[in-house]
């Protein structure tokens, strides 16, 4: 089943992308779930979900970045 169909409008999409250190997709990931509404939630369990992603994959240190400057802070 497409990932894209399966999840009700009324809920966000997010996506992980690990690289390695020459800029090559490692690993990648895609979900959904949560209120569309509230963005930053997304931001944050998409960091969070490309996490489990590396860790999973073996690939450690890892270095965050999102284009969600309160989301960016915590890491």
């Amino acid at each position: 089943m497409d990932l894209v169909s399966s999840i009700p409008f009324c809920c966000f999409r997010f996506g992980s992308v690990v690289h390695g250190s020459k800029g090559e997709i490692r690993v990648a990931s895609a979900q959904g779930g949560g209120s569309r509404d509230d963005v930053k939630l997304g931001e944050a369990l998409a960091i969070r979900r490309g996490i489990f992603v590396a860790q999973d994959a073996g690939i450690w240190p890892i270095f965050i970045e999102s284009d969600c400057l309160k989301c960016d802070k915590l890491a």
